[in-house]
């Protein structure tokens, strides 16, 4: 059995505010990373990724997690999916276990 085969590591700039809610007692951050992807023919293509924290994970990272900040984040992939009135959505989200924080300089 491979118990890591959903694992993943992406880095990039958190772009919006997070979203911070609270369901029968358990915290949950969300907010979203911009990552750039270059193809192999130099395409730079930046790719947006949905990310959860939740817990005691999004209470040791709450006061960190803001705009513009740098973050490599360590977690594993989680579908959902959800209605509308004419289809099923299908969603992917990277639910964060570890979040490094780029360093900044105090100038």
């Amino acid at each position: 059995m491979i118990s890591d085969a959903n694992d993943v590591c992406i880095e990039g700039v958190i772009v919006f505010d997070p979203d911070t809610k609270e369901f029968d007692g358990k915290k949950v951050i969300n907010f979203v990373i911009e990552s750039t992807y270059r193809s192999a023919y130099g395409a730079v293509d930046p790719q947006l990724y949905d990310i959860a924290v939740w817990n005691n994970t999004a209470d040791k990272y709450e006061e960190k997690i803001k705009k513009d900040v740098f973050v490599r984040v360590k977690g594993h992939l989680q579908a959902g999916k959800y209605k509308t009135d004419e289809k099923v959505i299908r969603t992917v989200k990277v639910c964060a276990d570890n979040i490094q924080f780029e360093e900044q300089d105090e100038e």
